[in-house]
């Protein structure tokens, strides 16, 4: 009887190597199904992060090229106001020193008046 026990246990652990041969090579199987279907959909999402980077990127050259622009009429718009403002103040400035050359020559010519008359 000890003999035909050996025999079951070494058939059963005969059996046992070969389903879990058999579980080991069906999961190897699908985990292979399984590689291929993900690269295959991987390929599809790599592209189209490939697209969506190169969309970025052209929407970031465009609102750069916007901002660039606005920056400038900006600047132009401040340049034509300053420009205005020194003309104003020019104007303003030379208007006060022609009053002042005129008020001079009015004294010199009082002056140079009452210089006669002491003579």
């Amino acid at each position: 009887m000890n003999i035909h026990l050996l025999y079951s246990h070494t058939d059963l652990m005969t059996i046992l190597g070969f389903l879990i041969h058999a579980i080991y090579t069906v999961c190897s199987c699908q985990l292979e199904q399984l590689k291929q279907e993900f690269a295959g959909e991987l390929v599809p999402l790599e592209e189209a992060l490939k697209e969506e980077r190169v969309h970025v990127q052209e929407e970031m050259n465009r609102l750069r090229e916007e901002l660039r622009e606005k920056h400038e009429a900006e600047l132009s718009a401040l340049r034509l106001d300053l420009d205005r403002e020194v003309e104003k103040e020019r104007t303003r400035l030379e208007k006060a020193l022609n009053e002042e050359k005129e008020k001079l020559k009015s004294l010199q010519a009082a002056l140079d008046n009452d210089e006669s008359k002491i003579k």
